[in-house]
């Protein structure tokens, strides 16, 4: 894949789960909004994990480390607005960061950004794992992950966290995907 494409073949794979495109706000951006419950969030987890597998060529100067997977399960008890509706709510994220490097010039050329976060109504189950302190919110667990050429033991890392463990009891109440190209900044 290359760097586009990357952000776009997800997308388009998660149109079968009844992803639909939105205003994003920002020329560099695309944003989809899930319409339809019909799709268990675990198969939508499971495309995700799978297309964040996939080789990306990052140009002859990248490591390990320019193509990252991120995880955390959040417990965000801040109230709705404009930029996350689904508020209140216990939030998987699930994150792929690509950076172009360019050795020559000395500064990363690009970057692409997919965000995928799925939304669960907060339950006591989600309580009890995230104490917030007081706070807005609660991190249940973070995994940061650098893919690179061999991302094959991420999706099983997550899935093995107590917040996926717990949100599999539950039922999906959101999702969206949010895919950011920065272009070359010279």
């Amino acid at each position: 894949m290359q760097r586009i494409e990357a952000g776009q073949q997800l997308l388009d794979t998660l149109r079968k789960f009844g992803f639909v495109e939105e205003p994003a706000g920002m020329p560099d951006r695309q944003r989809a909004r899930l319409t339809s419950s019909a799709a268990h969030w675990v198969d939508i987890w499971g495309a995700f994990a799978e297309w964040a597998q996939a080789p990306v060529d990052l140009g002859p100067d990248a490591d390990g480390e320019d193509d990252l997977l991120l995880f955390q399960g959040v417990l965000d008890l801040k109230e709705s607005w404009l930029h996350e509706p689904d508020r209140p709510a216990f939030v998987l994220l699930f994150r792929r960061q690509l950076q172009f490097p360019n050795a020559e010039m000395g500064y990363v050329q690009a970057e692409s950004v997919v965000l995928l976060e799925l939304a669960f109504r907060v339950h006591d189950d989600f309580r009890l794992v995230a104490p917030t302190g007081g706070e807005r919110s609660g991190v249940v667990d973070a995994i940061w992950y650098g893919g690179g050429h061999d991302a094959s033991q991420w999706a099983p890392t997550v899935e093995a966290t107590e917040s996926f463990q717990i949100a599999r009891a539950h039922q999906l109440w959101a999702a969206t995907v949010q895919v950011t190209d920065e272009p070359d900044p010279g």
